[in-house]
């Protein structure tokens, strides 16, 4: 009766040890969400590892990985038997070797994918892999430096090529050098660039002077020794030597003294002798002459040739007797003192070494009484934005008389005449000889929109005593529109992305300028400007489109806002962003 009870308990005893004693199945479990190579330079390697554990009870059996999703090939599998076509026991891991080698600079994704012996919702399992290559980008700017002409063995005009990284990586240059027929005719006088790492967006400066040693057309390439490729148009340097030949340039090329009240003798007037060619130009004499008809008579005015000569005073200054280099000038006076109300003339000769044996300056004069000419007959300013600095516009003012003129005072005047400014200082501290002229300068700066008017009032000696000028201008202004102003990109899955726009126009009627557009908030590092408006100048009713792309690395609802920068104030627009963004499936 015993032994019987026995086996009936041992029964039941067995079949429930043996059910608790059933192995769960194999469990795949990968370590991570993500392979992240991180930055690797164009040209180089980094590997990854993806662990591989098995959290079941059953064996798992490994049966391969693969690279998915890879549209540049910058993904490879390293083999790694200990981790494919193996039986994982429970409890333990393996690992998978990823090798990233870009060949081009950018963001690169693709997915490794696993396949396992597992139950079905775990027998296949991808893992996301994510770099970014960098590599350095050489360009350069201008592409052609063109030099003025310059004398032969002369030091001429100085230029400058500017190296740019556009890449992603660091630059090194090494050398900057020059190569063609023309080399020896320019000369490397500042070089900023060799032997000198450029982070990427970064800039260097390399300056050439040109010394032609012959005339005719020179050229020559620059070329630079870097670690990224050169460009495939090397900067060409261009100039043109010119011999060496005097030529004498005269400044004025006649002086009319105007008129000017008997007895009274006029301002001197400056003459500039010039050497405007490239060789040495010799100044032998400068004397004043009477007209060919007044030699040894009286001619049709009464004048004897000696009157006409001494109606014009002449002083030298720095001329007679000196070799002028090219580009050197030198200086005399001529002044006007009427014997009579009439016309009078004569010349100013100068002998020199050019090919043109003389050079002759007509002097005139003649006198009445003073007259006031102003030009332009009115001052239309135009548009000018409200609030803005405004342009400086010139009125003249010329004494078209005998006598000296007196400008006593200028005053705007008008109900707008605060919107306008004058500055006049070279009229009304001293006389106006005649035949000469001042300016006065006249600004415009409007505090609202729409037309502005007033007078310029000018006080003098001459016969009105006063003119009136009118004065007038137009106020414009710029206002940004943003359409819309909230963007909601919805619902966006992990690693998938979506592109809105928006439209900045401006309505106003005067330009304005988008300084600097950023998107801030916990989504900012989910989305790109991928056609931006930065940095652009909008005409009156003039616009631009933005586009905006939303790729999230992370689940969640997300929200931030886009500001609009720009010239017009301080205070930036800004455009609401919110997004849903699910997890990957």
């Amino acid at each position: 009766m015993a032994l019987t009870m026995a086996v009936l308990v041992a029964v039941p005893l067995g079949i429930a040890i043996g059910y608790s004693l059933k192995p769960q199945p194999a469990k795949p479990v990968l370590s991570s969400d993500l392979i992240d190579f991180g930055e690797v330079a164009a040209g180089q390697f980094e590997q990854g590892e993806a662990r591989l554990q098995n959290d079941g009870e059953a064996d798992l059996v490994v049966q391969g990985w693969s690279i998915i999703d890879d549209s540049v090939g910058a993904f490879s599998l390293i083999p790694s038997p200990g981790c494919t076509g193996i039986l994982l026991r429970a409890d333990t891991a393996c690992a998978a070797q990823v090798r990233y080698a870009p060949s081009t600079a950018g963001v690169h994704q693709a997915r490794l994918k696993l396949i396992t012996g597992a139950p079905d919702s775990l027998k296949t399992q991808t893992l996301p892999l994510l770099g970014r290559a960098i590599a350095p980008e050489l360009g350069a700017e201008p592409a052609v430096l063109s030099f003025d002409e310059a004398t032969v063995g002369y030091r001429g005009g100085r230029q400058s090529v500017f190296f740019h990284n556009r890449g992603s990586a660091p630059l090194t240059i090494s050398s900057v050098s020059l190569r063609g027929l023309g080399a020896a005719d320019f000369v490397l006088s500042d070089d900023q660039c060799s032997r000198r790492a450029l982070p990427p967006d970064a800039e260097c400066e390399v300056a050439f002077v040109f010394v032609p040693t012959t005339d005719g057309e020179r050229r020559a390439d620059v070329l630079v020794s870097a670690d990224a490729p050169s460009p495939s148009s090397p900067p060409v340097l261009i100039g043109r030597g010119r011999a060496q030949i005097p030529l004498l340039a005269l400044q004025p090329l006649r002086l009319d003294f105007g008129e000017l009240r008997i007895g009274d003798q006029s301002s001197p007037q400056r003459v500039t002798l010039r050497n405007d060619g490239n060789g040495p130009l010799d100044i032998r004499s400068i004397r004043v002459t009477a007209p060919e008809t007044s030699a040894g008579s009286r001619d049709r005015i009464g004048f004897h040739a000696d009157d006409l000569v001494a109606s014009f005073p002449f002083e030298d200054v720095d001329c007679v007797g000196k070799s002028l280099a090219p580009e050197q000038a030198c200086t005399f006076w001529v002044a006007f003192q009427p014997k009579l109300e009439q016309p009078v003339g004569a010349l100013v000769q100068i002998d020199h070494s050019a090919a043109a044996s003389a050079h002759r300056l007509p002097l005139v004069g003649t006198g009445t009484a003073p007259h006031l000419a102003l030009s332009p007959a009115q001052m239309a300013l135009g548009e000018t934005a409200v609030g803005g600095p405004g342009s400086w516009h010139s009125l003249d003012l010329k004494n078209t008389g005998n006598a000296d003129l007196n400008i006593e005072r200028l005053r705007l005047l008008g109900t707008d005449a605060r919107h306008f400014e004058l500055s006049a200082d070279g009229c009304t501290r001293a006389p106006i000889p005649a035949g000469q002229s001042c300016s006065a300068q006249i600004r415009f700066r409007p505090r609202r929109d729409g037309p502005h008017r007033a007078q310029l009032e000018v006080v003098h000696n001459a016969d009105d005593r006063r003119d009136r000028l009118a004065v007038n201008g137009i106020g414009t202004s710029a206002r940004l529109s943003v359409e819309p102003r909230r963007l909601d990109f919805s619902t966006v899955r992990q690693w998938q992305q979506r592109t809105l726009s928006l439209t900045l126009r401006n309505l106003g009627r005067a330009p304005l300028t988008i300084q600097s557009m950023m998107v801030t908030g916990h989504i900012a590092e989910d989305i790109v400007l991928t056609q931006d408006c930065a940095q652009r100048q909008l005409a009156a009713r003039q616009s631009c489109v933005a586009q905006l792309r939303f790729s999230p690395s992370r689940a969640g609802a997300l929200n931030g806002k886009l500001k609009i920068r720009t010239d017009q104030g301080p205070t930036p627009l800004e455009v609401e962003l919110l997004a849903t963004a699910l997890a990957a499936e």
